[in-house]
């Protein structure tokens, strides 16, 4: 399949104004716990070799309601086995929170509309890099079963809480790659 502009060409109208509101805010939600959709699910090639997956979660209630979070997971790195282990650890709570418990999907797609809780933080301005949101867990959305080894969501009203827990785990940006 090859990109075809004269497919779009009917829908292009003159009358769409460059002062329309941007659809998307980059700003940073709060730290804490919300109910999101699995909007988008690629797999992606590392630069330095590897394989990744870039994923989309969009924000499913409360004022955020529609704001999209970002998730990258390294999957193999060849140079770093422990950033490996993270990355299929964190995929591997990924499936589990959107019902896949007794293993991965088939095809990636099939994530793809599956509700599951995320805690994220804020992840400060860094060099030339603004304010964003990082994943730091996936939580299913009901109570997670007693030993299944799945975080304790915190509270939407305990930001400080998700923050402070967030200093125990690994910052993926540290990761030297």
């Amino acid at each position: 399949m090859s990109y075809d502009p004269n497919k779009y060409r009917s829908t292009w109208s003159d009358d769409d104004s460059d002062d329309a509101p941007q659809q998307h805010d980059n700003t940073p939600i709060p730290a804490g716990t919300y109910e999101a959709t699995i909007n988008a699910i690629t797999e992606r090639e590392v630069r330095a070799g590897g394989d990744a997956l870039s994923v989309w979660l969009d924000v499913a209630e409360g004022k955020h309601d529609g704001r999209r979070v970002f998730d990258w997971i390294n999957l193999d790195l060849p140079q770093s086995p422990q950033a490996s282990e993270i990355g299929q650890r964190t995929f591997r709570r990924l499936c589990r929170a959107a019902g896949f418990v007794d293993g991965p999907p088939a095809e990636l797609e099939q994530l793809i509309g599956e509700y599951v809780k995320i805690r994220v933080i804020v992840r400060p301005a860094r060099g030339q890099y603004t304010a964003s949101n990082r994943v730091v867990a996936y939580l299913p959305m009901g109570k997670p079963a007693a030993g299944s080894g799945m975080p304790i969501p915190v509270s939407d009203t305990a930001p400080a809480a998700a923050a402070a827990a967030a200093d125990t785990m690994i910052d993926h940006g540290d990761l030297p790659f």
